[in-house]
């Protein structure tokens, strides 16, 4: 079965699913993307993974939420000092 017609099928079943077998091919889907672990890019000659990338922007969102910031204005003030 090639990944076409695969991918047919469990579209077909999704359709048609009830909330139990969503929340299953959900959590399975979630998993599996978890080990996805390609390089995405690389940093200062170092290769950056996917899973790092993940773990990097949820820190970024974090950090956010906290207030852990700079504005536009204050970096604009403090680089004129540089």
């Amino acid at each position: 079965m090639t990944a076409t017609t695969l991918r047919k099928e469990v579209q077909q079943y999704i359709n048609y699913a009830d909330e139990r077998f969503l929340r299953m091919v959900h959590s399975l889907a979630k998993e599996y993307a978890k080990k996805d672990d390609t390089v995405v890019g690389f940093h200062v000659g170092k290769s950056v993974k996917k899973s790092q990338l993940l773990d990097d922007l949820k820190e970024a969102e974090q950090q956010i939420e906290r207030g852990e910031y700079i504005t536009i204005d204050k970096l604009e003030k403090e680089s004129e000092a540089w």
